[in-house]
Formats: C-alpha cells, sequence, structure tokens
C-alpha cells in the first residue's frame, strides 16, 4: 500500500533538488571572471523506486518512481588540456625571457647608431689618419688620446651593462626561485584539505580549481609534470623524475633540489640568459678590445723607415730575415706581424728625448692594471695621459736619434689598422678566428640581430599555441553567461512546476482530511 505522503516527498525532492542546482548555477554566474574558475554542475539521478513489500514479487504492476536527487556536484575538467596548457607554458616562459634579454642586449650595444661602439672606433681611426697629416701638432694629438679615452669609456661602459643585466638577472633567478617554492607548498597545503574534504564523501571543486591555478602559475616558471593520485592529490615532477610535491611532501628549489636541474620554464631562460647569451657577448666584447690592442696583426713597413726594436719579417722569397733596430727598412719595404695597437705603438717615435737627446720610443699605448687584460682592468698609459707628446707618431729619425719633424708614418699605419686582418681568436684553427674589427663587430651584432629574431618568433609561436590551448580548455570548463541563463530558467520552471505539484497534492489531501466522511453528520 502506497503512503498517502508519497507524492509529497516526490514533490520535496524536486524542489530540494532544483533549488541545489539554481545555487550551483548562482556560482558560475558569480565567478564567470575568476581567473583558474571551473564551471560545475549537478548530477542529477532518479531516487531509488519503491516497490510493494513481498515475499517474492509484488501484484502491483511496475514501480513506482519516488522523485529526483543529486550524488554529487562536479566540476567540468579536462585533465589533457591542463597538461598541454602546462606544457606549452613552461616553453613560452623560456623563450619569453630569452627574448628580453636579448632585446636589452641590443639595446645595450644599440647598433646601428651614431653613438654606438662602431662610431667610436671609427672616430678613433680618424684622429690617428688626422695626426698623420700634422704629426707635430699638440691638439691633434689631445684628439687622440681623448678618442681613445672615448673608446675605453664605450667599451667599460658596454661590459658594466652586460654585467648589470647579469645581476639582473640573478636577482630575478631568485625571486622566481622564492615565488615557485611557495607555490610548491600552496600545492601540499591543498593536497591535504582535498583529502580531507574528499575523504568525507564531497567534491573540493574550489579547492580544486585553486590547486590548478596555482599549478598552471608553476608551470611557467618550471617545467613540471602533473599527476593526480587515487586518493586525489597531486604528484609534480621535474622531467627527471625528482619530485617537487609528493602528496603532503614538498621539496624546495635550491634546498633539495639544484638549479640544474631545471629544464624549462622562466627559470630556465633567466640561467641560459645569465650563462650562455649575456657571458657569449661579455666574450665577444673582450675578444674584440684584446684584439685591437694585442691581437696580431700585419703591417707594413714602408722603405727608409728606422725601428726602434728587432722584428723579424719575410723577404720576396719567403727567407725570415730579422732588421735589427736603428737599420732602415729596405726597398720595397717589409710586412712584420705586432702584438696588436700596443706592438705598433713600439715601433714609432715619440716627440720627447731622454737625457742624451735622442728620441724616446714608443712603449704601451694601453695597459692592464692588474694584467689580465679584462676591459675594467684597461687603461690608456699614463705616460700619454700625462704628455701627449709621448704619442708615437713618427717611424723614423735621423743620423743623430733625433724624431724626424713632421714624420707621421706610424700614425699612417695605425689609422690603415681599420681595415686590418687581426688574429681575434688565436685559439681557432687557421684563418678561422682572423679578420678585420668591422667584419668581426658585424658578424657579432648579426649574430645577436639573428638570435633575437629566432627568439621573438618563438615567443611569439608559443604565446599563439597557449593562447589556443587555453581557449580550447576555457570552451570546455569556462562559464557561458547565456548558457548559465538558459540554465537557469530551466531550473526555475522545474522548481515551480515541483512546487505546483506539491500545492496539487495538498489540496488533494485537503479534500480527503476535510470533506470525505461527512455526509449524513
Amino acid at each position: 500500500m502506497r503512503s498517502t505522503f508519497h507524492s509529497l516527498e516526490v514533490a520535496k525532492r524536486g524542489l530540494f533538488a532544483q533549488q541545489t542546482a539554481i545555487a550551483t548555477t548562482g556560482h558560475n554566474i558569480s565567478n564567470a571572471n575568476t581567473v583558474g574558475y571551473s564551471r560545475q554542475v549537478v548530477n542529477f539521478k532518479a531516487s531509488s523506486p519503491m516497490e510493494m513489500p513481498s515475499m517474492t514479487r509484488t501484484n502491483v504492476p511496475g514501480q513506482l518512481g519516488t522523485g529526483v536527487t543529486f550524488d554529487s556536484i562536479r566540476r567540468i575538467r579536462e585533465g589533457f588540456l591542463d597538461d598541454q596548457y602546462r606544457n606549452e607554458a613552461q616553453a613560452f616562459g623560456s623563450w619569453s625571457v630569452q627574448r628580453d634579454t636579448l632585446e636589452k642586449l641590443e639595446l645595450i650595444f644599440d647598433e646601428p647608431s651614431d653613438s654606438g661602439l662602431r662610431a667610436v672606433i671609427d672616430q678613433f681611426w680618424n684622429a690617428w689618419q688626422d695626426l698623420s697629416r700634422e704629426p707635430d701638432n699638440l691638439t691633434a694629438r689631445a684628439v687622440v688620446k681623448e678618442r681613445t679615452q672615448a673608446m675605453i669609456d664605450a667599451f667599460q661602459y658596454t661590459d658594466t651593462k652586460m654585467a648589470e643585466l647579469n645581476r639582473d638577472l640573478t636577482a630575478n633567478i631568485n625571486v622566481k626561485v622564492g615565488e615557485a617554492n611557495n607555490f610548491i607548498r600552496q600545492i601540499a597545503q591543498l593536497n591535504q584539505e582535498i583529502r580531507r574534504i574528499e575523504g568525507l564523501g564531497d567534491n573540493a571543486n574550489d579547492l580544486r580549481d585553486q590547486r590548478d591555478l596555482i599549478t598552471d602559475q608553476l608551470s611557467k616558471i618550471v617545467q613540471i609534470q602533473s599527476r593526480e593520485q587515487a586518493n586525489g592529490m597531486y604528484t609534480i615532477t621535474l622531467p627527471d623524475g625528482t619530485a617537487l610535491v609528493d602528496g603532503l611532501q614538498s621539496t624546495m628549489i635550491g634546498e633539495g633540489v639544484a638549479l640544474e636541474q631545471i629544464t624549462g620554464g622562466e627559470i630556465f631562460g633567466m640561467m641560459k640568459s645569465r650563462d650562455v647569451l649575456v657571458a657569449e657577448y661579455q666574450s665577444h666584447l673582450n675578444t674584440m678590445f684584446q684584439g685591437l690592442i694585442t691581437g696580431k696583426v700585419d703591417v707594413k713597413l714602408s722603405q727608409g723607415s728606422i725601428l726602434p726594436i728587432d722584428v723579424t719579417y719575410r723577404d720576396v722569397n719567403g727567407v725570415e730575415q730579422t732588421l735589427t733596430a736603428g737599420s732602415p727598412v729596405p726597398a720595397n719595404g717589409i710586412t712584420v706581424e705586432v702584438d696588436g695597437i700596443n706592438g705598433l705603438h713600439k715601433l714609432g717615435w715619440t716627440m720627447r728625448e731622454d737625457g742624451d737627446g735622442k728620441a724616446i720610443p714608443g712603449g704601451d699605448f694601453f695597459i692592464s692594471t692588474d694584467g689580465s687584460w679584462s676591459i675594467n682592468s684597461i687603461r690608456l698609459n699614463p705616460d700619454i695621459s700625462t704628455d701627449v707628446g709621448m704619442i708615437a707618431a713618427s717611424i723614423r729619425v735621423d743620423g743623430n736619434g733625433n724624431s724626424f719633424s713632421g714624420n707621421g708614418g706610424l700614425a699612417l699605419v695605425m689609422g690603415q689598422l681599420r681595415d686590418g686582418v687581426f688574429n681575434f681568436r688565436p685559439e681557432l684553427p687557421a684563418s678561422a678566428g682572423k679578420g678585420t674589427f668591422d667584419e668581426y663587430f658585424r658578424s657579432v651584432i648579426g649574430g645577436l640581430g639573428v638570435k633575437t629574431q629566432e627568439a621573438t618568433r618563438q615567443a611569439l609561436n608559443q604565446e599563439t599555441i597557449l593562447k589556443s590551448v587555453d581557449n580550447r580548455r576555457e570552451s570546455v570548463s569556462g562559464v557561458s553567461l547565456d548558457e548559465e541563463m538558459a540554465n537557469l530558467i530551466k531550473f526555475q520552471h522545474a522548481y515551480n512546476a515541483s512546487a505546483r505539484v506539491m500545492t496539487t497534492v495538498d489540496q488533494l489531501l485537503d479534500t480527503i482530511i476535510n470533506r470525505m466522511g461527512i455526509v449524513g453528520r
């Protein structure tokens, strides 16, 4: 026998179920613009039907339904898209950092421009050529000194800016490591909360959204792999299998995990930028400057030149010969190999005389304060800084050892080093490391431009892919206000209909209770 109030129970369950759906829809609408939120749905199911009690089978046909119930409220999320998003996020993070670093290096070199390194070097060569026309002019000599100092300042400024960029990258790595470690701790804490709540039979939808959002943010900083355990907790590992989060346990980067184990994300991009890109162009800058100062280069000395030191050269037959100090260069001139600007300057004569009234030969044009010949240790020879007469512009002396007045032979040869083939990279085989300064400088700047274009292309491609994956993920998990409003109307009508059922049953019961059985009273 069915219960008199059975229909009231059916209507009540309908009211409760639709009310839950309306509340869930309102929750979705409220979080339509919440980053990382996944829309939630109520899983309705028909409640267990009621059958008349019997030892075998009731003779009453059919089973009487008992209405609707819901067994869970679940979020809509696709794990495959999450994994794809995180994989693309780490690549985008790495390339975007490298792109930014290379763009900063381009700004530091400031080429092509009228104020970059190349312009300063050109002014240095021009000053020597001007001096070759007026070797006794103190103003021309002062210009050589100032152009030299400007060149030193330009190289040192460029090197200092790259050192600052290096330090900035190191500081940013430390910041990102701290940020990543904070995310790792939060994921482990959320694992604990999710396990506790879901252990009671509920779905921790909002906590799962928070954990996924933090995991997404972590994936941009560090290349990770995430896996959900049977108990709902996340395991976060590096590609080499090192666990950052294992259930409730967390391992910090820089403590249990070495920075060298990171192979993707912003931290990897910063380490590569610092240890590879910036270091490479610092090395190029040092190579260029040291090559100018001490790099092997062939120079042609004209007939009649008289040198203050012995030099070795090859005659027309390829036989090695030695020209002793004070001997004139033979007819047709000779080609000798010198050690850059410093080596060439030692072949000339200054305007000043020693105690015997003889011309003082040129010394090192540049010096190193610590012997390392690093850019920051290089200075103009203090003797030249104090007295521009110590610049060796002449390449001839008379029989008494006095410098020829008006001879600017060495200054002319020095100016011609603009087109001299320096051995910038003596460690390379054959002529692989040789070239003019302009050729080497163009190769460095050209290489920087190509790398910047490649990093920009990769970053833009990764950004496009990342947005595409995120759009696909949003199409699955995101909140559509149009869809939610349609659902709201649907649930509202269902709620109103259930209320109408309850009103109808109430009227029926009122008839039975208050109106039946009163005939004959």
